[in-house]
C-alpha cells in the first residue's frame, strides 16, 4: 500500500508540474520532454535485449495470485478479474510513473546511479525525499517478503501433504495450526530465506544479487515451461473443464510463451554478471531432471 501511495504521489506531482510548466534545472516540465531527442535503442539493441531478464525477474511468482484467489469464496469469478486487472495496473502505475518522470527530467539526463523518484520529489521541493523513498523501499521489500512467505509456505505444505518425503514429514510441514495456517511450512521457508543472506559472504561471489536473480530466473523458466507443457496436455485430457477460466488461442500462445521463456533463458548466458547464475540453474535443471526420471522409473 505504501508503494502504491508513493507511485500515485509521483504521478500527481508530475501532472501538477506539467500543467504549471514547473521550471527545473533541466528546463520546463512538459510532455515534449518524453519525445525530445528520440532515438530507437539509444544504448544499442543488446542492452534492450538484456533488459528482458531483469523484467522477467521482477515478475517472478506472479502466478501465485492463483494461491490467494483459491482461498476466496468464489475463485471462478475472482481469478479472471484479478488476472485481467494485472496488465492494467502495470500500465497505469509503472507506465504512469515513467511518463511523469520523463516529463520532468529529459530521459538523457536521468542518471542510473540516482533514484528518479528522489530526484523528482527534490525538484518539487521535498528535501526529505531520500528518507521517504528509503522508507518506501524498505516497506515494499518487507511486503514482498511477506507475500513470498505466504505463497511458499502454502506450496511447501501442499508438497509435504502429497509427498512421502521423510524430512518433510519429520518437520511436520504437512500439518496446519489451530488457525488452519501451515505454520511449520512457513517457518521452514523463513529459515531458508534467512540462510540465503549468507551468499553475500561466500568466497568468489562479487555480485550476490546478480547470482540470485540469474539462478532463480533460470530455474523458474524451467518451471514455467513445464507448466505450459502440462497445460497443453491438460487441454487434451479427459480432466479438462471447458467451463473453467481458459487461455485463449492456447494452440498458438502456449508455444509462443515457451519460446519467449527460452529466449529469456538464453539472454542469461550473454552477460558476464548473470553467466554463473545461468550455469548454476542449468546444472540444477539437468540434475533434477535426471533424478526425477530415475525416481519415476524406480
Amino acid at each position: 500500500m505504501v508503494k502504491i501511495v508513493a507511485i500515485l504521489a509521483m504521478i500527481a506531482t508530475g501532472v501538477f508540474m506539467v500543467l504549471t510548466g514547473f521550471e527545473t534545472p533541466y528546463g520546463a516540465a512538459s510532455l515534449a520532454n518524453i519525445s525530445n531527442q528520440f532515438s530507437l535503442f539509444p544504448n544499442g539493441v543488446m542492452n534492450f535485449v538484456m533488459a528482458f531478464q531483469m523484467v522477467f525477474f521482477a515478475y517472478l511468482m506472479i502466478e501465485f495470485i492463483g494461491v490467494t484467489t483459491s482461498e476466496t469464496k468464489n475463485p471462478r469469478q475472482v481469478l479472471p478479474k484479478a488476472v485481467k486487472e494485472i496488465p492494467l495496473r502495470i500500465v497505469f502505475f509503472y507506465g504512469g510513473a515513467l511518463l511523469a518522470i520523463m516529463s520532468i527530467i529529459p530521459w538523457r539526463e536521468l542518471a542510473s546511479s540516482d533514484s528518479p523518484f528522489v530526484t523528482v520529489f527534490e525538484l518539487a521541493g521535498i528535501k526529505w525525499a531520500a528518507a521517504l523513498i528509503n522508507f518506501v523501499v524498505l516497506t515494499s521489500a518487507a511486503s514482498a517478503l511477506n507475500s513470498t512467505l505466504y505463497s511458499t509456505g502454502r506450496h511447501l505444505y501442499q508438497i509435504a501433504h502429497d509427498s512421502p518425503n521423510r524430512f518433510l514429514k519429520a518437520i511436520k510441514a504437512d500439518t496446519l495450526s489451530r488457525h488452519n495456517v501451515p505454520q511449520n511450512a512457513i517457518i521452514a521457508s523463513a529459515i531458508l530465506i534467512a540462510l540465503a543472506a549468507f551468499i553475500n559472504v561466500l568466497p568468489g561471489v562479487s555480485d550476490a544479487f546478480a547470482l540470485i536473480t540469474a539462478s532463480s530466473s533460470g530455474v523458474y523458466i524451467a518451471i514455467y515451461i513445464l507448466i505450459m507443457v502440462a497445460h497443453l496436455k491438460y487441454r487434451k485430457s479427459q480432466d479438462f473443464m471447458a467451463d473453467g477460466y481458459l487461455m485463449p488461442h492456447y494452440r498458438f500462445l502456449n508455444p509462443l510463451t515457451m519460446l519467449f521463456f527460452i529466449f529469456v533463458f538464453v539472454t542469461l548466458f550473454l552477460q558476464e554478471s548473470t553467466f554463473m547464475g545461468a550455469i548454476g540453474s542449468a546444472i540444477w535443471i539437468i540434475g533434477f531432471g535426471i533424478y526425477s526420471q530415475w525416481k519415476f522409473r524406480k
